[in-house]
């Protein structure tokens, strides 16, 4: 264990749902529990519970660089918040600024960036949710292959794509009970919102502001603000709905329990053809998990639905975010029990792909 004039004490009968350790944690035999910056959601808790664990320990790690990133945005945040009450043209010339140090940040540290998602200050959702959105989508459009300089102006839109909520009643953004229809309605025109206040701006990149435009078009046209489809969604505003919406999951809000990281992406996964790009959820899937999260997304032993109707059995993975996994196929077509169960190697086999999985 680490050094423990340092280590701090959690009672695990106080712990709330969502909340994050920055150091591994350690039961008082010192066994190792949970890797640093897991997000404790009900289950693992009641796990600790059910296990007996009344105590855990953790070193907190030192964060300079996730603190003054923190920092800064919460300034820039202000700041716009503070132009938008006095209806001031925006200066978004430290905006783009923080972006570029976060870019050059991501690229530097591929292995740490992580760290910058989790200092979550949860009064303060929009600015932290901004951050992360922002990391993310940079991280997914570098690995999809894109040029720097569109890298940067997706970041700028991304870490924006919400700038919009600031003009929206508070009594609104933050209700706890389901929005009236009226009041979603308000809610739908945050991207315009947005887009019109950051376009009054003279050196925003188009790029950009297609992000903060079009970053709840689905895929199947039913988003807003203008029902896009598909290929007709700049590239920017795909990327970062995915994002959008895997950090929105994965954080806990007054009115709902954080996501695991695996819960997330599954139901990012399902979502593929309605509101999602299916090529681009598969990238996420594949290029991102293994950085968002240690346990595979399909571990060993997990029960499958393929695309032929068939049921299987996942026997080995190629990577920790395989969805097309050496699997045993243990049905026909009409989930009728075969006598002789075969394997199959998916990435060889283009008629199969897992569809759903099936829960045990």
């Amino acid at each position: 264990m680490e050094d423990s004039a340092k280590r701090l004490e959690v009672i695990v009968e106080f712990m709330v749902p969502g909340a994050t350790l920055s150091g591994d944690t350690f039961d008082s035999e010192n066994n190792f529990l949970y890797p640093a910056y897991t997000v404790y959601t009900s289950e693992i808790i009641d796990t600790l519970k059910a296990k007996g664990i009344k105590r855990i320990y953790y070193t907190p790690a030192e964060n300079n660089d996730a603190t003054a990133f923190t920092e800064q945005a919460q300034d820039i945040w202000e700041s716009l918040f503070e132009a938008v009450r006095t209806n001031a043209r925006p200066d978004l010339e430290q905006t783009k600024d923080f972006v570029l140090s976060l870019h050059q940040y991501v690229k530097q540290n591929k292995d740490r960036f992580l760290y910058l998602m989790k200092i979550k200050d949860y009064d303060d959702y929009t600015f932290t949710h901004s951050v992360n959105v922002g990391i993310l989508a940079m991280t997914m459009a570098s690995k999809h292959g894109l040029e720097e300089k569109l890298v940067r102006e997706i970041g700028l839109g991304a870490f924006l794509h919400d700038v919009g909520k600031l003009m929206i009643p508070k009594e609104i953004l933050n209700k706890k009970e389901k929005l009236t229809s009226d009041e979603f309605e308000i809610i739908k025109k945050h991207p315009e919102f947005g887009y019109e206040y950051v376009a009054k701006h003279d050196h925003i990149p188009p790029n950009a502001l297609d992000v903060i435009l079009h970053h709840h078009e689905n895929y199947n046209g039913k988003g807003y603000p203008k029902g896009f489809q598909d290929e007709e969604i700049p590239i920017g505003a795909r990327i970062t709905s995915i994002c959008d919406v895997y950090d929105a999951l994965i954080t806990p809000r007054p009115y709902k329990r954080a996501y695991s990281s695996r819960e997330a992406i599954l139901s990012i996964m399902k979502e593929s053809r309605v509101k999602f790009n299916p090529v681009l959820v598969s990238r996420f899937v594949r290029d991102m998990t293994p950085l968002l999260q240690k346990e595979p997304l399909l571990p060993v032993g997990t029960i499958v639905m393929l695309t032929t109707g068939e049921v299987a059995q996942v026997e080995e993975l190629h990577s920790t975010g395989d969805l097309r996994p050496i699997v045993k196929i243990l049905t026909n077509d009409k989930q009728q029990k075969i006598n002789r169960p075969f394997t199959v190697d998916l990435t060889l086999d283009s008629t199969r792909s897992v569809k759903r999985i099936i829960p045990r």
